[in-house]
């Protein structure tokens, strides 16, 4: 197996059905081999019913870890994972097409020491109310694009573009 993502959700069944729906678009080269490990935290809304529905479409591993926390979800899913290079996304994304494959070709070329990330875009369900506090929101929320071009990041950046 060369890819693991796992993917720790709790009580977020109507989103991560969005999420899942984009898995189904990721682009990955045939010679590479991945999974999906979902960790249900404890949920009691409908996640179990969500993740069935993409069980034939997506390479999914499911796991149920009742202890609250998402430490203990990732480690449950860690547990279950059976790939050389281990990717953690939350329950909320969606994930452009080629995102799994870039992730797989900067392990191949950096195998050792290296954390790789990419633009981050806000999708909000309703306009921010005040633009100004988004702004000072963590790039989580706020998004962050540092361009196209493969970089390292400096000393001092945290999150912030220059």
């Amino acid at each position: 197996m060369n890819i693991s993502v796992i993917l720790c959700t709790w009580n977020n069944s109507a989103r991560l059905g969005v999420t899942l729906r984009a898995f189904l678009g990721l682009e990955l080269s045939e010679t590479v081999s991945w999974e999906l490990v979902i960790v249900n935290n404890n949920s009691n809304d409908d996640t179990r019913g969500v993740v069935s529905q993409y069980a034939d479409s997506l390479p999914i591993t499911y796991v149920e870890e009742p202890k609250q926390g998402l430490s203990h979800a990732r480690n449950a899913g860690l547990a279950k994972a059976a790939g050389e290079l281990v990717v953690f996304a939350d329950d909320d994304i969606k994930p452009c097409n080629g995102w799994l494959n870039t992730y797989w070709q900067a392990y191949c070329i950096n195998p050792e020491g290296y954390f790789w990330g990419g633009p981050i875009v806000s999708e909000f369900e309703e306009s921010p109310h005040d633009m100004e506090l988004i702004r000072l929101a963590p790039c989580s929320v706020r998004g962050l694009d540092w361009g196209p071009d493969e970089r390292f990041l400096v000393d001092g950046e945290l999150g912030v573009p220059s």
